[in-house]
């Protein structure tokens, strides 16, 4: 409109903040004052609070647009961003007949501007030039005041008492002692119901309200980030927590809580500060944790602080302190959180059902798999842990069935329904979950025995035997009772439990069948315990099983453990009554063509002799069922299909091969442990990766067309 400047025009914060286009959007007034330095609310002696009187811009010793260089008295720069910068009073008076006479001067520059959602938050940088008075002058000191009429908390106010940076510095006018502030930034927070308002931010210098020193100030940068801020600053991080701890870890046990974790620099202003406190305002937080050699700081931030589906605006308050004294509260910059950001981690885990190993009689051969999935895991390591309801006698019947990292489908397995129900344990960094899994009825042997379970294998060692309990449920069609080819023609009643006992001590399985008129009958292979007699601390337990190419051989994986370094192996072949005795390998064992047992032993030097062992474990191995090894939930499903293999597996020579059904193919390869050895994108049916590695069982992760990560095993020779 006619007779409207662009100074006297409503537009944004951060519209001119460096001052290039010199005073645009802006307006000055002028005062004079006697006390309140304190708490920048001048007064005049017998006036009460002082007048303020508009002020044509530019003005000689009170605003001035300056460029880039070095202060002359201070050595500090005069600009902190582009090329021009205000200065705001000045180390010399406006009366050009006494310019050391400062006339007890305060120059405020005033800025009105519309509130937006970009801009209700915003930054002020300024550096700070004080002659110091000390004592004498209390409350009538040289001040420096940042006021937004529509944030009245962020109010900035300081005077040259706070300051200890004391600096005998030598100019045309005698000095008392100088204090300078290098460049610092403020931030000011404008609540949201004020947006669209006008707000007016003023920001004013005084000298010393007794006439006689000096206080100016260089202003830049409205609206840039806040950051290395001679008073010290705080930083707070809108991402993911990354590798240098600083984030937000969105995720916990119960989705009922987030970590916040950021980082502060310390005030380079003389003295040494210290970082006294953090406030988060308006929120209430647990477990804030400082790290003052890192110069960061953690704290817990529970959902409850949320009432309503609307985010909040999150920032940190810091307290620097240095012996008594206190610089004003330093702000960080604002970051939202909402209640969707509180996630917990997704765990899935579906038990398969039974399948018979390609045998119809032999019910200790009947496995399944258990498919856990993961979600919200991202870059997280978890790990999954097995707990036997019943384990063998002196054993703990634990232990570890993966370790890895991030989301993805697993098929755990095989595992054998004989072996009973168990826990499984997913650990995920600090959160627990415990599932509690029955295994599916069997699927092998006469119908009517599918409820028979052998449990409570024990040793009896005044007798230096072993037992086991045996209970068949009543399959409601007419039965009365069965046999055991193991006792003849006893008679046992469904539905009561019988302790088998006196049975010899060997490192041999023992096969039993129970039998239920003509033509019904059901097998078992029940392995010894340990020696009742000795310390044998050998545990091992089946944690894979591999087939070749062509399905005529196989491979498994253990986890096994023992007080010696060395464990030996003897595998007897249930075919071929043959015995071959090893080292246990650190990879895979195999191959094999048959039933195996294999009997561990220890050893006390890096040569075995598997002949009457005195402490040993021994499990039963079936040959697996090749073209059936993979989670299935129902007996009719058809087999797994995976998008991805290794071909051959085992691989033997430095080439794996990938054949992969999917258009676009990116992978892992990965060790055991989930420490990743490469990585890869492909687009063809076929990829050859060539890498060396040693003998041992891999992972290779992938996703699927749905984008889920899977993974497939493969052994190398």
């Amino acid at each position: 409109m006619p007779g409207i400047t662009s100074s006297q025009t409503d537009t944004l914060v951060c519209d001119n903040g460096g001052f290039e286009s010199g005073f645009a959007y802006y307006t000055g007034s002028v005062a004079q004052f006697d006390f309140g330095s304190l708490s920048c609310l001048p007064i005049n002696t017998g006036l009460g609070q002082s007048t303020w009187t508009p002020y044509v811009l530019p003005a000689y010793h009170r605003f001035e647009i300056v460029a880039s260089g070095t202060d002359a008295l201070a050595g500090i720069n005069k600009t902190k961003f582009g090329g021009s910068a205000l200065l705001l009073n000045n180390k010399l008076g406006h009366n050009v007949f006494d310019p050391c006479e400062t006339h007890r001067d305060i120059n405020k520059i005033i800025k009105r501007f519309k509130v937006t959602e970009e801009t209700k938050d915003f930054t002020v940088w300024f550096a700070v030039v004080f002659e110091n008075p000390q004592s004498e002058h209390y409350d009538a000191q040289p001040f420096f005041h940042i006021a937004c009429d529509l944030a009245p908390n962020y109010d900035l106010c300081f005077d040259a008492s706070i300051l200890k940076c004391e600096e005998d510095l030598e100019d045309t006018c005698e000095l008392a002692h100088v204090d300078v502030l290098d460049w610092s930034c403020h931030n000011i927070r404008i609540p949201e119901e004020y947006i669209g308002e006008i707000a007016t931010i003023e920001i004013s210098v005084a000298d010393c309200g007794k006439g006689e020193h000096f206080g100016y100030a260089y202003i830049d940068g409205i609206c840039e980030t806040c950051d290395s801020s001679s008073f010290g600053s705080g930083s707070l991080f809108d991402w993911p927590i990354d590798s240098t701890g600083l984030g937000i870890n969105y995720k916990s046990c119960e989705g009922d809580t987030i970590i916040v974790c950021g980082s502060y620099t310390i005030p380079n202003v003389c003295g040494l500060w210290n970082l006294d406190s953090i406030e988060i305002p308006d929120f209430t937080i647990y477990d804030l944790e400082i790290d003052t050699s890192s110069r960061t700081f953690c704290f817990e931030l529970p959902k409850s602080n949320f009432t309503t589906s609307d985010c909040r605006n999150l920032f940190a308050v810091f307290y620097f302190k240095y012996g008594a004294y206190s610089l004003p509260p330093v702000y960080s910059n604002t970051i939202d959180i909402c209640p969707d950001d509180y996630k917990s981690y997704e765990i899935s885990v579906v038990t398969g059902s039974c399948q018979n190993n390609g045998t119809s009689v032999n019910m200790s051969d009947d496995y399944y798999y258990v498919q856990v999935t993961l979600g919200n895991v991202d870059q997280d390591t978890f790990s999954l842990e097995r707990i036997l309801s019943d384990p063998y006698p002196n054993e703990s019947g634990e232990y570890l069935i993966l370790r890895d990292t991030g989301n993805g489908t697993f098929n755990l397995g095989p595992f054998f329904i004989q072996e009973g129900e168990w826990d499984l344990v997913v650990n995920i960094k600090y959160c627990t979950d415990t599932f509690h899994i029955v295994p599916p009825n069997y699927c092998s042997g006469c119908s009517t025995l599918r409820g028979a379970k052998v449990f409570n294998i024990g040793c009896d060692n005044s007798t230096n035997t072993w037992s086991f309990k045996l209970n068949v449920t009543n399959p409601g069609q007419g039965a009365n009772f069965y046999r055991l080819d193991i006792t003849g023609s006893t008679q046992y009643n469904f539905d009561s439990i019988y302790t088998i006992s006196g049975l010899t001590r060997s490192t041999t399985c023992l096969p039993i069948s129970i039998l239920h008129g003509a033509g019904c009958n059901a097998n078992f292979i029940i392995c010894p315990p340990k020696p009742c007699n000795s310390q044998c601390n050998i545990e091992a337990y089946l944690l894979d099983v591999y087939c070749n190419g062509g399905g005529t051989e196989y491979y498994f994986s253990l986890k096994a453990g023992a007080s010696s370094s060395n464990i030996c192996c003897n595998a007897y072949g249930r075919n071929t009554h043959t015995n071959s005795c090893f080292l246990l390998p650190s990879g895979a064992i195999g191959p094999f063509d048959e039933d195996i047992e294999l009997t561990l032993s220890t050893s006390s030097s890096s040569t075995c002799n598997c002949v009457n062992p005195s402490c040993y474990k021994t499990i039963y191995i079936p040959f697996p069922d090749c073209n059936n090894l993979d989670f299935r939930t129902t007996k009719a499903d058809l087999k797994f299909s995976q998008e991805l293999e290794v071909i051959p597996n085992p691989v033997q020579d430095d080439i794996i091969r990938i054949h992969s059904s999917l258009l676009k193919t990116q992978f892992q390869l990965l060790e055991l442990s989930g420490k990743e050895i490469s990585s890869g994108t492909f687009t063809s049916k076929n990829y050859d990766l060539k890498v060396n590695i040693p003998t041992g069982v891999y992972i290779i992760k992938y996703s699927d067309g749905l984008g889920k990560t899977k993974a497939t095993k493969f052994i190398k020779f």
